[in-house]
């Protein structure tokens, strides 16, 4: 089995006089990610066989980067397990990422179907699977009973089921 491919971490101007933006580079299957870190470094402070920043007394910023760095990597290699493998395309990988790192905010998906309709297919798939009635009745009950609580009280969602509802 192939070994699991490894971030690489470059400055995007390695003889650079002044600080420089650090730039990660993932080859999987193919393809070649480069993808901004958002850290800059002078290349004096950087080691390029290690690929970290150099850790100096008077630099605690260095050490942190240098964990930032550890974890990117890491979840680098999350995103291509949970992807089977490599079978993202760049652009599905770059938003993983993305998202991973709170770049990009995803929003929840809504349900499709109310609390109700919920609840009847939930019945409908215990009856299906051939549970008894004695086993699937009392959820049949409650569910007629949270009806009619919506008749006198209002209509409620999935998200109004909560502790306090309970």
């Amino acid at each position: 089995m192939a070994k699991l491919p490894k971030p690489r971490f470059n400055l995007k101007a390695p003889k650079a006089k002044s600080e420089t933006l650090i730039f990660m580079v993932f080859r999987y299957r193919g393809h070649k990610l480069l993808y901004s870190t958002g850290y800059r470094v002078h290349p004096s402070e950087w080691n390029f066989k290690s690929q970290r920043p150099v850790q100096k007394e008077r630099r605690p910023d260095l050490w942190a980067i240098r964990r930032q760095l550890d974890d990117l990597e890491a979840i680098c290699r999350a995103i291509y397990i949970d992807a089977n493998y490599g079978q993202l395309t760049i652009d599905q990988f770059k938003h993983e990422l993305d998202v991973k790192l709170g770049r990009v905010q995803v929003e929840p998906e809504k349900p499709q179907i109310s609390f109700f309709e919920f609840v009847e297919l939930e019945l409908e798939e215990m009856n299906d699977l051939g549970m008894r009635k004695a086993s699937w009745g009392p959820y049949k009950l409650h569910g007629d009973i949270l009806k009619r609580f919506a008749k006198d009280k209002g209509d409620f969602t999935f998200e109004d089921v909560d502790w306090n509802f309970r």
